[in-house]
């Protein structure tokens, strides 16, 4: 949880705020890297919970910030799944946002 931290306050500080900013950050490996940790850690927890192997309760105690993360960066990537012809770029990460922001309606008291 501390890498996931350490990579999101990095992020946090990038001043991307197009497709071509966003585009340029792929061109530098070591955004890249941080970026790919990060939403690698989405990635990974959205399969969890899109195979019921994870409760999104359990996401949404850990990270219920992660709605605001993809609602910055989701836009950028569905952009990317395009131009790459990558439709399943960080499709897992999108899958734990639709969960995430459903759980966050059901459940108002988690502040989501």
């Amino acid at each position: 949880m501390i890498l996931l931290i350490d990579k999101l306050n990095q992020v946090d500080n990038w001043k991307i705020q197009n497709i071509d900013d966003f585009q340029e950050m792929y061109r530098d490996r070591d955004r890249v890297k941080t970026f790919c940790s990060m939403y690698g850690i989405y990635e990974e927890l959205g399969t969890l919970v899109h195979e019921d192997l994870l409760h999104i309760r359990l996401v949404a105690r850990m990270i219920g910030y992660y709605k605001r993360d993809w609602e910055r960066w989701g836009p950028l990537i569905k952009q990317m799944r395009v131009i790459k012809n990558d439709p399943r770029l960080w499709i897992e990460a999108e899958y734990l946002y639709e969960r995430l922001t459903e759980f966050g309606e059901q459940n108002p008291e988690y502040n989501i």
